[in-house]
């Protein structure tokens, strides 16, 4: 399954990076989800990736991405026990 549409998106070297709206598009939510793709399919990459993010880094790749045509595969839910930050705004 697979869904085509505009998403704002980055690729940078060692991941891509896509942003998941939550609910109806127009549903007047602003709520979403951002994924991180590391490019290669690894527990490697994954940690490279992970340990390169903080609040920082997380503001500037949100910042960068923009709005691309996207082919979205069907996702499949992987829970991975992290460490929770919250950062007030």
């Amino acid at each position: 399954m697979f869904l085509h549409t505009e998403l704002k998106y980055k690729h940078a070297g060692a991941f891509q990076a896509v942003e998941l709206p939550y609910g109806a598009a127009g549903a007047g939510s602003n709520l979403s989800m951002v994924v991180l793709l590391p490019e290669d399919n690894t527990a490697e990459a994954f940690d490279a990736v992970a340990a390169t993010l903080n609040y920082e880094g997380f503001k500037k790749i949100v910042s960068q991405m923009h709005e691309v045509k996207v082919k979205v595969t069907q996702l499949r839910a992987i829970f991975i026990a992290v460490p929770l930050k919250v950062f007030p705004h």
